[in-house]
């Protein structure tokens, strides 16, 4: 895990992931995912052999094919015959987001992170429903991306705690987005470090752009439909799932993020209205990647 270095805070993001004095442990395993090309029956073999090379991986993604995410009506024994039934890319994208969940970050004094992957998962669901909606033709990666948006924040947490601290009272008594208190803070906010972060562990550009333009999705200059889909699946999970007692200002629902993606209103309201069995998968999908 990174070093909690906070002798003075760093320039910048690349600063930041500088510091860390090892990386989680995370990046072998997607690294080894993602290299997987071939034919497709080359293809299984290989994904199978890489995921059944870690039993703990192994364990959790078997856990959560069988879990009521998926709602499979015989139970998945292998992890080939998960590869078979569940599909190629979206055992691919359970491996990515399993290791990022269980790997990246817990419990601390400042941040609950079960609630942040609560979110992060909700908001890859959303992702996934909106590119659905779309006729996107790799909704696994949007839920991949949904699941990495904020983990620039852990890693800030992680290595910056106190600064941090400072950064939520801000955000508090200055009615902040908290994105906008970390650039205040910091000079840059957690999608700038989980854009560098995702580049260092070698993941296509794409998630490394949509990433950092989550918040700013006018600003990216390439992957426009991508970034737009997580800006818009962030605001959407925040919609759906806010708790009342929450002190933190969040993305509002509005029209300026889904206009650019050719959607209604109603398309909208209609992906919103989902969130049940989004919410039911959420905690389906935590507590098998948890156990």
């Amino acid at each position: 895990m990174p070093a909690n270095d906070e002798s003075k805070l760093p320039a910048n993001a690349d600063d930041l992931i500088a510091r860390m004095t090892n990386l989680p442990s995370v990046p072998l395993t997607i690294a080894q995912v993602l290299r997987i090309t071939g034919s497709e029956q080359e293809s299984v073999a290989q994904l199978g052999a890489v995921i059944e090379s870690d039993n703990a991986l192994t364990s959790r993604l078997l856990r959560i094919a069988n879990s009521a995410f998926y709602g499979m009506p015989e139970e998945i024994y292998t992890v080939r015959d998960a590869i078979i039934l569940i599909g190629f890319e979206a055992v691919q994208s359970l491996a990515i987001s399993a290791e990022v969940i269980k790997g990246v970050w817990s419990d601390d004094e400042v941040f609950d992170a079960k609630r942040m992957w609560e979110h992060s998962l909700s908001c890859a669901l959303f992702a996934e429903a909106i590119a659905r909606r779309l006729h996107n033709q790799k909704p696994e990666v949007v839920f991949t991306l949904g699941v990495l948006h904020d983990v620039g924040r852990a890693i800030m947490i992680q290595m910056m705690t106190e600064q941090f601290k400072q950064t939520l009272e801000i955000a508090y008594t200055q009615k902040l987005y908290l994105w906008k208190a970390e650039r205040e803070v910091f000079g840059f906010h957690h999608g700038e470090v989980g854009s560098r972060l995702v580049e260092n562990w070698k993941l296509p550009k794409s998630y490394s752009t949509a990433i950092r333009f989550h918040h700013e999705p006018d600003s990216a200059t390439s992957e426009k439909e991508l970034t737009y889909i997580l800006s818009l699946a962030d605001a959407a999970s925040h919609f759906a799932f806010r708790a009342a007692s929450d002190k933190l200002i969040v993305p509002p629902l509005y029209r300026d993020l889904w206009e650019p993606l050719g959607l209604s209103e109603d398309a909208v309201r209609e992906i919103i209205a989902q969130k049940e069995g989004i919410e039911e998968k959420t905690k389906s999908f935590f507590q098998a990647v948890m156990m």
